[in-house]
């Protein structure tokens, strides 16, 4: 854009170039077409010169036409990259919650695995208070059994005692 722009105005000084350089003091009253005409020239330069005024005239509208294209053309293309930006910008909000709302869920998961982690280790160490408790009651168990065993071994042994005796001596 600034490179057409910088053409343009080196077209608009070459036209210029184009244009006879006359001091002001030697121009006279317009003619019937709007172009100076000099006290000095003939009215051929004159019309020389108006044909090349017309033609710098002409090149500047048309000019002037591009550049306002172009300008149109630049416009539609802001509105549009700006409405594509803030269509983006929706989007890159729109992530964000949703990052965000998962960062909440994942710390969420995070302090509901910690509490479950711990009530694991509570449940484990009960068990194995348990476990410890089954074997010691097991044990004493055992131990009892051997007892109440050996003490019914021991009522048989007196009975039988008592009924040998009783009946061999009696």
């Amino acid at each position: 854009m600034t490179m057409r722009i910088l053409a343009l105005l080196a077209l608009l000084g070459c036209a210029a170039c184009q244009l006879p350089r006359e001091p002001f003091s030697t121009r006279t009253a317009a003619d019937p077409n709007g172009s100076m005409v000099l006290s000095d020239q003939t009215p051929a330069a004159a019309k020389d010169a108006s044909a090349v005024q017309q033609t710098a005239r002409t090149t500047l509208l048309e000019d002037n036409e591009h550049l306002r294209d172009l300008l149109t053309k630049a416009l539609t293309e802001r509105r549009d990259l700006e409405s594509r930006l803030a269509a983006a910008n929706e989007a890159l909000a729109s992530l964000k919650s949703q990052v965000q709302s998962q960062e909440d869920a994942i710390a969420t998961l995070s302090e509901q695995q910690n509490a479950l982690r711990q009530t694991v280790e509570e449940l484990t160490r009960e068990r194995e208070r348990l476990e410890s408790e089954r074997k010691t009651l097991a044990e004493m168990f055992a131990v009892e059994k051997r007892q109440r065993l050996a003490f019914e071994k021991e009522l048989l042994e007196r009975e039988i005692a008592a009924r040998t005796v009783s009946r061999g001596g009696g």
